[in-house]
């Protein structure tokens, strides 16, 4: 299939999964989405009515600093779904956009590593229409959407392995993923792509693997150094408090969070403190076998995606 035409077939799928949002398109929702039409609405309506830049947010605890805030997501390219729909219906827009991205960049990784037709599109499914998003987005966690860009970085660390120059792809991807307030998915990402290049460079007997994530971060740093470095400022003075324990879950909490197919209820599993929003990430069993065989059936070439 041309990539355009899957292009659109993602969008079409992306729009049929994204049509229980679309029904209640103008709902407030619950938990943590009040906070993000917070986030959406300030930096709006501060443009907007007051023609300033935001640095600043007045409506919320008396004023605190807005742009240096790490989950705001201003410099997003989806925030100019807020500026033309408001608050409610651009960030639920949002949550179509970065589906659809998520599941382009899934599909041509998938085509750099599987052959076929129908192969690629399996390791789009699988990635993005994992419980993960969904159940992110229905307590709006959107400091975890920019793990939908994490094939994109990786598509574009495999296409700088042979073309130095595709370096700039993987660092506006690093840089994106920062700009959408990706607290929690940059490292991550980096601690995948690091262990990822290692076990590259180890294989080829080359440190080329490394090099080029070592210019991927730096251009990933660099071109979001004008959020990073007031970010990182804003954090310094105000660490985060580690007085709260998290328990943690037992290994044996795995195949609940990957196959169990009851993510939805409040009934969890032994050990699981929170909703389902912070533990599930259904794949199913097929994919779960395709995983752990790859490595024995593909051997080098599916080696480093084991990790």
């Amino acid at each position: 299939m041309k990539t355009s035409a899957a292009v659109k077939l993602l969008l079409a799928l992306s729009v049929v999964m994204w049509l229980p949002v679309a029904f209640q398109l103008g709902g407030w929702g619950i938990d943590v989405w009040h906070r993000a039409f917070l986030l959406a609405g300030v930096p709006r309506l501060t443009l907007l009515r007051y023609h300033q830049f935001p640095f600043w947010n007045p409506w919320a605890s008396g004023g605190v600093p807005f742009f240096a805030y790490p989950i705001s997501s201003f410099f997003s390219p989806a925030f100019i779904l807020t500026v033309a729909f408001g608050p409610v219906v651009g960030s639920k827009l949002r949550i179509l956009l970065v589906l659809w991205v998520g599941l382009c960049g899934g599909y041509l990784l998938g085509r750099r590593f599987t052959p076929g037709r129908f192969a690629p599109f399996l390791c789009a499914f699988v990635y993005m229409f994992s419980s993960w998003y969904p159940l992110y987005m229905s307590h709006w966690h959107d400091e975890f959407i920019p793990f939908a860009y994490l094939p994109w970085l990786i598509l574009f660390y495999e296409k700088a392995l042979e073309n130095m120059r595709w370096c700039a792809g993987g660092g506006l991807v690093l840089a994106l993923m920062i700009f959408e307030g990706g607290i929690y998915p940059v490292p991550y990402a980096l601690l995948f792509l690091s262990l990822y290049a290692l076990i590259e460079a180890v294989m080829r007997k080359r440190l080329l693997p490394i090099g080029v994530f070592l210019i991927t971060v730096i251009l990933g740093l660099a071109l979001s150094g004008v959020k990073l470095v007031p970010m990182t400022e804003f954090l310094s003075r105000n660490p985060r408090p580690t007085f709260w324990r998290e328990p943690v879950l037992s290994w044996l909490a795995l195949p609940r969070m990957f196959l169990g197919r009851d993510q939805i209820s409040e009934t969890n599993f032994t050990g699981a403190w929170l909703g389902w929003w912070e533990y599930g990430a259904y794949v199913g069993v097929l994919p779960v076998l395709l995983a752990v065989s790859a490595p024995f059936l593909a051997r080098k070439r599916a080696l480093p995606m084991g990790i």
